[in-house]
């Protein structure tokens, strides 16, 4: 399977965003900008005795339209 789009909501620093993913993709960014929770977010969505999702630390601690978190792709 190919994973061409990511979309995660509410999910650790991440409210909404989408990524387009090419044949590689590179994660760039400044520190505490959100890449580690893109790959936990993956994590949790594929790994079935790794990652779970914790509302504790997963739900994202700024205030937010509603109180669903979820991966798509």
């Amino acid at each position: 399977m190919k994973i061409k789009k990511i979309t995660i909501h509410n999910f650790r620093s991440i409210k909404e965003e989408s990524f387009n993913l090419e044949n590689f993709s590179l994660l760039i960014g400044e520190n505490n900008s959100g890449k580690s929770n893109l790959i936990n977010a993956l994590r949790a969505f594929y790994e079935n005795d790794g990652a779970k999702y914790k509302d504790s630390i997963d739900f994202p601690k700024f205030d937010t339209d509603d109180n669903e978190s979820w991966v798509e792709m």
